[in-house]
């Protein structure tokens, strides 16, 4: 199955699926924007294999699994909080949430995708380590060890307050601390293996993993 193929089966779970009880809501100008933005997510990576997902089993512990679902589930709970438990969920909405949640989204997927682009081939989907692998110190880097986590976990949490799901976004948070916890956790074990001083260097310089001045 191609990368785009691949995209649009998790679109169609993750969105079409959970509104089936309410069809007309997929044409909601925030699911829109919420599916547009899930593209940019999976089509702005490496695709995943699951062939390639068992060949660094080792490395990666299936932490790229913990992700997926803490991240699908996340979205999910949102959607359908939004769709059945709200009154009137077909209006745009016009509140401090939304408008929090929709500047979250944007700016968290430009910062990963930012991320992403700085890091270049050394970036992958597991858990590996490349040929000529090395640290990288500059860009979003400056920030954070581990940036395209933070923008994911910033988009995924801005996307339940998109859809005024305070709930969902508390679950949102929990969740995706969990699972880059385990995902960081291996990484660095990782790195440290492969990369020795130069990664334990660019950790005493870069002191926060994910979340600046708070992890």
């Amino acid at each position: 199955m191609s990368k785009i193929l691949k995209t649009f089966a998790v679109l169609i779970v993750l969105y079409v699926i959970p509104l089936l009880g309410n069809i007309p809501l997929l044409f909601n100008i925030r699911i829109v924007l919420l599916m547009f933005t899930g593209i940019l997510m999976f089509l702005s990576q490496p695709e995943l294999k699951v062939s390639e997902a068992k060949a660094k089993k080792t490395t990666d512990r299936n932490s790229v699994f913990v992700i997926l679902l803490a991240g699908g589930i996340s979205q999910m709970l949102a959607i359908i909080e939004w769709a059945y438990f709200k009154p009137a969920p077909e209006l745009i909405g016009n509140n401090f949430m939304v408008t929090v949640g929709v500047v979250m989204v944007v700016g968290g997927m430009a910062f990963r995708v930012w991320a992403i682009e700085t890091l270049k081939m050394f970036f992958t989907s597991t858990v590996q380590i490349v040929k000529g692998h090395k640290v990288i110190q500059h860009g979003p880097y400056k920030v954070v060890r581990h940036p395209s986590y933070l923008g994911s976990m910033v988009a995924i949490i801005g996307s339940a307050l998109v859809l005024e799901a305070p709930i969902s976004a508390i679950f949102a948070l929990c969740s995706m601390i969990y699972a880059y916890t385990v995902r960081v956790r291996v990484e660095e074990i990782t790195l440290i293996n492969e990369l020795g001083d130069d990664y334990r260097e660019f950790q005493k310089i870069r002191k926060y993993k994910v979340i600046p001045f708070v992890w």
